[in-house]
């Protein structure tokens, strides 16, 4: 009983376990955007206007980039900083990024605005429903939308350097819910998409008002053009860059395999492997809700210098991690075929080696998960972004080649596993580096209750 209470006390009184909770309501927020709301998308809006609003949406989410993980970097600097009590650093840290989110964010929605209201929109991108003028003025409205956000996002920083960063997922995901409410509301009451991305903006606008005054009562700062310091911009530019290499690594692994696969094996083999995928990527959402919780305070400790603290709480995610992701990868083995009768309706059936294949991949993708969190959280993540990108050319090369010579749907699924064994390779020889461990096998020191 003692040990359940413990969990439960370090669950919602301590920075990591608090963290871990507000994680998890984002993983609520994804059930209903991808569950609940898209069958009321094809009844309420039909398969036509549907398809409209996924491409608009899709348009504006290559937007998201556009920051080149300036927020990610400038949040890590920030902790770093103010731990070490260089405020200001920290205050020239957050006004140098207002700057360049206000620069960003005002050329790309204006050109987007323009853009449409000089161009064809509706054949442009083969829109079916949506005029030309009600497409710019959701293209704009979308992309408004995603740059106050960002703008909002800058303040975490401030949440983060002090322990708080589970207020700050939880108002950036109220943000989100907020918005997949009104999109709800917008389609049962029958509103146009413009009303709908119109009232969109308000959560956003009212985060970024309230994240503002609020932090000024944990960090006194004014948004001052004198606190400005482009040599300091010019620091952080280069670890920013480097975060690019996820998303497009990313897009080599997710996409380039998908259309690997229908090149090769067709529609219905396809979705066998997309539907598996999907099943196993549930792995990877638990595995980066604990990475994610655990980010903050490690930036935190390695500003301190707090080696002791780094290094056990890189072993105890490492194992955590590893562990979580072998334990739901053997409940899909087991459970699957139950799962995908419920799931597809009984119409795609459960393929035991394509699982064993996908769920071994994300066992290793877990594994540097855990120990990539400590370098991504410290700006020390140049070297692992290149080593995705070349592990994913490579993985996605040997799956071209398995393909076409083995045809073989398993041996071109195996070979995920590549990128991700190089990359756990690297991502814990950094990380032992980095929190100066050898990983020997000794009793963990005591961790304080007030940071775990």
């Amino acid at each position: 009983m003692s040990s359940i209470k413990q969990f439960f006390y370090q669950a919602t009184h301590t920075p990591i376990g608090k963290n871990i909770i507000a994680n998890f309501f984002k993983v609520l927020i994804i059930f209903i955007n991808q569950i609940m709301l898209v069958p009321l998308y094809i009844l309420y809006w039909g398969t036509e206007l549907y398809s409209d609003w996924i491409i608009l949406y899709a348009i504006t989410s290559f937007f998201t980039l556009s920051d080149i993980g300036l927020n990610n970097v400038t949040t890590n600097r920030f902790c770093i900083e103010y731990v070490q009590n260089n405020l200001q650093t920290c205050k020239s840290l957050l006004v140098n990024n207002f700057i360049l989110i206000i620069f960003i964010g005002s050329i790309f929605t204006v050109s987007i605005f323009l853009y449409g209201y000089n161009n064809d929109l509706t054949n442009s991108l083969g829109l079916h429903c949506v005029s030309n003028q009600t497409a710019n003025f959701i293209l704009t409205t979308l992309v408004l939308q995603i740059f106050l956000t960002m703008a909002s996002s800058i303040m975490d920083a401030v949440y983060y350097a002090h322990s708080k960063s589970a207020k700050a997922t939880y108002l950036n995901n109220v943000n989100k819910l907020s918005n997949s409410l009104i999109i709800l509301i917008g389609i049962l009451l029958h509103l146009s998409l413009p009303s709908i991305t119109t009232i969109g903006l308000f959560p956003s606008i009212i985060i970024l008002i309230y994240k503002h005054y609020n932090t000024k009562k944990l960090f006194p700062y004014h948004l001052s053009l004198k606190d400005k310091n482009f040599t300091l911009l010019k620091e952080i530019i280069k670890p920013s860059i480097a975060y690019m290499a996820f998303p497009i690594g990313n897009i080599i692994i997710f996409q380039g395999f998908t259309l690997l696969i229908n090149s090769f094996f067709g529609p219905t083999n396809l979705i066998l492997f997309n539907t598996t995928r999907t099943m196993v990527n549930f792995i990877r959402t638990m595995i980066q809700t604990i990475t994610s919780a655990i980010k903050p305070e490690f930036t935190l400790a390695f500003g301190r210098k707090d080696y002791n603290f780094m290094k056990q709480i890189h072993r105890k995610t490492l194992l955590s991690c590893f562990t979580l992701s072998i334990i739901i990868s053997i409940f899909f083995l087991i459970a699957g075929p139950l799962i995908y009768k419920i799931w597809t309706s009984d119409k795609i059936e459960f393929h035991y080696i394509l699982m064993l294949n996908l769920a071994f991949a994300m066992i290793l993708n877990s594994i540097w998960e855990a120990s990539g969190a400590t370098l991504m959280s410290t700006n020390n993540h140049i070297g692992l972004g290149r080593i995705y990108i070349i592990s994913s050319v490579l993985s996605i090369s040997i799956g071209f080649i398995s393909s076409k010579y083995l045809e073989s749907l398993n041996f071109t699924a195996l070979s995920l596993s590549i990128c991700d064994l190089f990359m756990s390779m690297y991502a814990v020889r950094k990380a032992l580096s980095l929190t100066k461990d050898n990983f020997s096998i000794k009793k963990w020191n005591h961790i304080p209750k007030s940071v775990l």
